[in-house]
């Protein structure tokens, strides 16, 4: 049985051992006293009121439990990490002194011929040069050539990048030109013409000219642009005509006749029924609908 700290401290002071006088005795002087005491053996050192018999009948109160099999040596780990696959796109953003991103330039666009621009700027000069013969004369033919030559001229100068917008907005718009211009410049030559003579005085020449150079030139795209259209259009107008024309005249005829009879609008109501549909159509009714 262990020795408490009392007992010991009291060996330790009749013995001349070093001791504290208060707390917890040191374990080299607690040694000391097992080594006098238990012939060098200082066996465990048990909490007070605790004894080897403690253990013994703790071990005896254990159930059998059986022979425990033998030990399974446990399976390798397999070094081999499962793969993941990671997209391009992101290991290339983080390679060190790579950037991910490519700074996209803007293709260049390629050169606009200017000359349809310069021939019409030169068409507008010769028509407010009108009221000078030999000037406009000079003029509107010099912008038969004017386009071509000036184009060559201007390619490859400080001038060229100014034009090249312009030019290229009247190619990519030459739909619209075809579409807008016409009205637009007659819009604007009416509104004018009207506004001046309300007010007693001539339409301004430059308005006046400007305005018929619009119309001009979106006469020539909706040749240009529409021509094939024009053809085809006017060709299934003419199929459509010979095919339908006849009923349609006869329709138009029944719509804005005089009232008849409730019999009679049922009738004729079945007629253009039949029309549209393209069936045999019933004799029509010689009062109300012509044949």
């Amino acid at each position: 049985m262990a020795a408490d700290d009392a007992t010991i401290r009291a060996w330790a002071q009749d013995t001349g051992v070093p001791v504290s006088a208060k707390g917890r005795v040191a374990q080299g002087t607690r040694d000391q006293y097992n080594a006098a005491h238990n012939g060098g053996d200082a066996g465990p050192d048990y909490p007070p009121g605790m004894t080897d018999a403690d253990f013994e009948t703790a071990a005896a109160a254990e159930p059998d439990l059986g022979d425990f099999p033998d030990e399974v040596t446990p399976r390798p780990v397999s070094p081999k990490v499962s793969s993941v696959t990671i997209p391009r796109s992101l290991t290339s953003r983080f390679k060190r002194g790579k950037s991910s991103t490519k700074r996209k330039t803007k293709p260049k666009q390629p050169r606009v011929s200017t000359a349809d621009l310069i021939g019409s700027a030169w068409r507008i000069g010769a028509k407010l040069a009108q009221p000078i013969p030999p000037m406009y004369r000079t003029l509107r033919l010099q912008s038969v050539i004017a386009g071509p030559l000036y184009d060559d001229a201007v390619k490859g100068t400080m001038v060229d990048p100014f034009l090249q917008p312009l030019a290229r907005l009247t190619r990519a718009g030459e739909t619209v030109s075809a579409l807008v211009a016409p009205n637009v410049a007659i819009g604007i030559m009416a509104w004018h013409a009207g506004h001046a003579a309300a007010q007693g005085q001539e339409p301004n020449p430059v308005i006046m000219q400007t305005s018929a150079e619009m119309l001009r030139h979106g006469l020539l795209a909706m040749m240009r642009v529409g021509g094939d259209a024009f053809a085809a259009q006017l060709a299934a107008e003419q199929a459509d005509e010979e095919r339908f024309g006849g009923s349609v005249d006869a329709i138009m005829a029944w719509i804005m006749a005089p009232p008849a009879d409730p019999a009679t609008e049922e009738a004729n109501i079945a007629r253009v029924a039949a029309m549209f549909a393209g069936e045999p159509v019933p004799e029509p009714d010689a009062e109300t609908m012509p044949a």
